[in-house]
């Protein structure tokens, strides 16, 4: 069983590192990529819905209190990922984003119907880390724990193979402010709890200050 699970986890690895690779040679062709979804077809759900639109608010209260410059819906106001080389550009839509006081990017992506779909997942992370100067990426799901490890097999594995191949780690998303966020359905459905819970991770995470990043050991 246990062998099993260790073939199975190298296989996602390997998918995760194929992805980017298809991925990128796309970008730089201009061409649009088949290997991540179109998010113009991901329909939102009323839990998703929730969770975005708490975002904004605490956003706007944040950008008030000038402890952030904007927040943006990806779907308004896209990302742009940009090929240095041959100067093409595809848009990236994540759910929300922040820009920091340091000009820097707080992305969120909300998981629900789906969580368990390991592509979605992998193309998210994938497209925040060709985003230049993105402070940290994080992702809102329901549970159960299974998830939480989805996400973090595709942030380490694509993480890791992005250094191996030569990115230095100061222009990928900061670790500190990179991982999952969960919060509960039954937290989600009361306004005030979620609008707590979101603070909570913002307050413990230091959302709004500048973390030195962690030290990678040797991938």
């Amino acid at each position: 069983m246990i062998l099993w699970q260790t073939r199975k986890r190298l296989r996602r690895q390997e998918e995760s590192e194929l992805l980017f690779i298809f991925a990128l040679k796309e970008v730089r062709e201009g061409r649009k990529s088949h290997f991540w979804p179109d998010d113009n077809i991901i329909m939102a759900t009323d839990h998703h819905r929730k969770i975005e639109n708490c975002l904004v608010t605490l956003g706007a209260e944040w950008k008030s209190q000038r402890r952030i410059r904007k927040v943006y819906r990806g779907s308004e106001h896209p990302l742009s990922i940009v090929d240095p080389r041959s100067k093409r550009v595809v848009n990236y839509q994540p759910d929300v984003y922040f820009i920091l006081r340091n000009n820097r990017k707080l992305i969120f992506e909300i998981l629900d119907s789906e969580a368990e779909k390991q592509d979605i997942i992998i193309a998210d992370v994938i497209r925040s880390f060709l985003v230049e100067n993105v402070d940290g990426l994080f992702f809102i799901h329901p549970g159960p724990e299974t998830v939480e490890t989805r996400i973090f097999e595709a942030l380490i594995t694509i993480y890791k193979g992005l250094v191996r191949k030569g990115v230095d780690e100061s222009e990928l998303p900061n670790r500190k402010k990179t991982g999952p966020l969960l919060v509960p359905t039954s937290e989600v459905n009361i306004a005030q709890e979620l609008k707590n819970k979101l603070t909570q991770y913002a307050d413990e995470g230091k959302w709004f200050k500048s973390l030195q990043p962690l030290k990678s050991k040797a991938v």
